[in-house]
């Protein structure tokens, strides 16, 4: 019994933080399709019908794992590619062994015999159940009339972040923000919640929201949630971008929305990718630049992550290992140009060579001075709740005048 017991707790996993999306790698390189009916945010799964097989990725650990709901069998990328491409390795070995024993059976994969036939697939939408604004736990409304209508709770979250509300009924902005309410115990509670729409059709394919927790500490922290049937992957928070001439990224729609209200270009529209941008994604995005001819601007955050997504929309990249811990990003361009940046004490050589990189394909960089445009925003002084309440009251009370004047000049 305590054999086992050591057994278990010597096996080392290459660390997530270390080699992420490698097990993805590994797995669609073995032509694995991913069943997004059948996955989540947090579990992904892939079927295969070559290996009669069905994997779970989970990305609940600090290991990126995957086990198989049929056999129980279960590991990383090491175990993986061991027991579908053969040879052995050291399970006990410390990450460098391992590693070059999975960039070997990384580069056997791609000629392996499964694959001899396998075409990249055109990426084409899957067809799927069509968002519900409406469900037992949560109704989406459109936003009220007036700002003096919205809910007490929503404007206190704005104001916490700098934003003033009213940007929210600008007409470029207005379809693409909401009500959700959201049933807990026998109340609803309202939340701004954010609409994701396919930039052809203007469907809504989903909705997110920020959810609010607060810690054993006291602390409030918050967590982006995509509501139940919602396909993030293929599709993109946007204002209307009709008449605009420059085409803004950011990761968080908050960020969008503080860049409009520092900047205040009116030639501007904005697209979020809400967190890891996708193929699909990029995809879209490049596809509204050309079909719209706009000029695109990057403006994700100030650190690795963000250059990163930045980078995967300039150019398709070879391959790339991003470490949030470490503080550093590498990455091979297509040529095999390699690049490696030790971002810890500053960002600036690292976004250098990113602008450099933007600009020979005529897109453009822009930067936050802190982390995300939201914290820039938020660093300016702004009016208080109050202050707004009494603007919109004595704009509706004008409004209202006006209407009756109107009337009267009608009799």
């Amino acid at each position: 019994m305590d054999t086992k017991n050591n057994f278990r707790r010597s096996r080392t996993y290459i660390k997530y933080a270390e080699c992420r999306h490698l097990l993805r790698a590994a797995v669609e390189l073995l032509g694995y399709k991913l069943d997004k009916s059948g996955s989540s945010t947090r579990d992904l799964k892939y079927k295969s019908e070559a290996f009669d097989d069905v994997i779970i990725i989970t990305g609940r650990t600090n290991y990126e794992l995957f086990f198989n709901p049929r056999t129980s069998e279960r590991g990383d990328v090491v175990q993986f590619l061991q027991h579908r491409a053969g040879s052995t390795v050291n399970q006990f070995a410390e990450l460098q062994p391992n590693r070059q024993f999975v960039d070997q059976k990384l580069r056997e994969a791609s000629g392996y015999t499964l694959r001899t036939d396998y075409v990249e697939p055109t990426r084409t939408k899957t067809v799927k159940t069509p968002f519900c604004p409406d469900t037992e736990q949560y109704v989406i409304k459109s936003l009220p009339e007036t700002l003096d209508q919205m809910p007490n709770g929503i404007l206190a979250l704005l104001q916490k972040r700098g934003i003033d509300p009213q940007v929210f009924w600008e007409k470029d902005m207005w379809n693409s923000v909401g009500i959700l309410w959201l049933k807990h115990n026998e109340r609803r509670i309202p939340n701004l919640v954010f609409l994701w729409k396919d930039p052809e059709s203007w469907e809504t394919l989903g909705a997110q929201y920020k959810f609010y927790m607060q810690g054993p500490d006291g602390q409030q922290s918050s967590k982006k949630v995509f509501v139940k049937g919602s396909d993030r992957s293929q599709s993109l928070w946007m204002t209307n971008l009709e008449g605009k001439t420059k085409l803004f990224i950011t990761e968080d729609v908050f960020d969008a929305v503080a860049h409009r209200l520092l900047m205040k270009d009116d030639t501007i529209g904005y697209c979020a990718t809400g967190g890891s941008i996708t193929p699909e994604q990029i995809a879209q995005i490049r596809s509204l630049v050309k079909t719209r001819q706009m000029q695109l601007v990057l403006g994700n955050d100030n650190d690795g992550a963000g250059m990163l997504s930045n980078l995967k929309i300039i150019t398709d990249l070879k391959s790339y290992e991003y470490s949030k811990q470490r503080q550093t990003l590498q990455f091979t361009m297509m040529d095999d140009t390699s690049y490696s940046f030790d971002y810890s004490r500053s960002t600036e050589p690292l976004v250098a060579k990113i602008r450099e990189l933007a600009e020979k394909r005529n897109i453009l960089i822009e930067v936050p001075r802190r982390k995300d445009w939201n914290e820039d925003l938020k660093a300016q002084p702004s009016q208080t709740l109050t202050t707004l309440r009494k603007e919109c009251q004595q704009s509706l009370q004008r409004e209202t005048h006006s209407r009756v004047q109107q009337k009267g000049e009608k009799l």
